[in-house]
């Protein structure tokens, strides 16, 4: 893993999108999505979450129809940032399949902004932490995303906000200490928002029929949020 570093994006055009969580099980509809994302774009960032070990191994993942994503996100120099579903210690040096650089965090400057892109576990505590043993029993953790897969389907934006409300709040609380040029973007709630008052953005969730990610193109930053 490289170390944190600076990316000077100059007129580059970016997106970052995080929690795709994606595993063996291979989802053509998905696949189209983040193909088409990645294809519109110079660069690339995953900003965590992009495989996720509770529901198969790293090589299921790297040897699965997934792959087919992986020289489009190295024809884009991809950044990866990990996640707390897909931390460095869970896979191997097979990320330089699909990325060029790997990191815990980064900052991007684009225009007059720095972003303080992280995947957000380090600021608010995830699930593996706060519950090791439901973390540690798959069936569980395919439970709970079949759930939260009906939760949004039924319940849509509102259920997420209810689910993952108090990990916002610490983003929120986290992201106001920061310079006024200064913007944290991270993922791990599963809910894209961009709130330059508070400094704050979230890139969303590709997962469930939901295509959020952020987008920055000659300084300007756009949340797009669309469904597939």
């Amino acid at each position: 893993m490289s170390e944190n570093f600076k990316l000077d994006l100059g007129a580059n055009k970016l997106a970052i999108f995080s929690d795709t969580h994606l595993s063996d099980q291979f989802d053509v509809v998905q696949f189209e999505f983040i193909k088409g994302v990645v294809e519109s774009v110079d660069r690339v960032i995953i900003n965590g979450d992009f495989w996720d070990h509770y529901e198969s191994t790293f090589n299921q993942f790297v040897n699965s129809e997934w792959r087919k994503l992986f020289p489009l996100l190295k024809k884009k120099k991809t950044i990866y940032i990990y996640g707390n579903h897909d931390f460095s210690k869970f896979s191997d040096e097979r990320v330089n399949l699909f990325s060029d650089q790997q990191a815990d965090e980064c900052v991007v400057k684009a225009g007059q902004y720095l972003l303080q892109v992280k995947h957000g576990h380090q600021i608010a505590s995830s699930g593996d932490v706060m519950f090791p043993w439901l973390f540690g029993n798959r069936l569980m953790l395919g439970l709970g995303s079949k759930l939260q897969a009906i939760g949004v389907n039924f319940l849509g934006i509102p259920f997420l906000r209810v689910v993952f409300w108090f990990w916002i709040v610490q983003f929120k609380k986290y992201s106001q200490q920061l310079e006024e040029n200064e913007i944290l973007v991270c993922g791990h709630a599963h809910l894209a928002e961009l709130n330059l008052k508070r400094n704050y953005i979230n890139s969303g969730v590709i997962r469930w029929g939901l295509g959020q990610y952020l987008l920055v193109d000659n300084g300007r930053l756009e949340v797009v949020k669309s469904r597939y």
